[in-house]
């Protein structure tokens, strides 16, 4: 079963509740995202919910340590610390 690798989040039951009040079950399933991240040297493939993702960004942008770094967040600081190349003037 899926499941989020930092917070355990998975899928839920609960009703589907209809106008004239007629349950029926149905499955709550939790909004699960696949990433890699570096971990020490390596890098590992871990599935993640929203809330969590969004979480580590916020960390991730205040400076302050993770222990799992996704690849997408190294690869935005990466373009964003380039500075953008000289244009050249255009020969029209």
């Amino acid at each position: 079963m899926a499941r989020c690798f930092l917070c355990l989040k998975t899928n839920q039951t609960g009703y589907r509740v209809s106008h004239s009040a007629i349950k029926t079950k149905r499955v709550f399933k939790a909004n699960l995202h696949k990433l890699r991240m570096r971990y020490g040297a390596g890098v590992v493939k871990r599935t993640v919910c929203s809330k969590c993702y969004k979480r580590m960004k916020n960390i991730f942008w205040e400076g302050k340590p993770l222990t799992f770094t996704p690849l997408s967040f190294i690869h935005q600081k990466d373009l964003k610390e380039k500075t953008p190349q000289e244009q050249k003037p255009s020969t029209n």
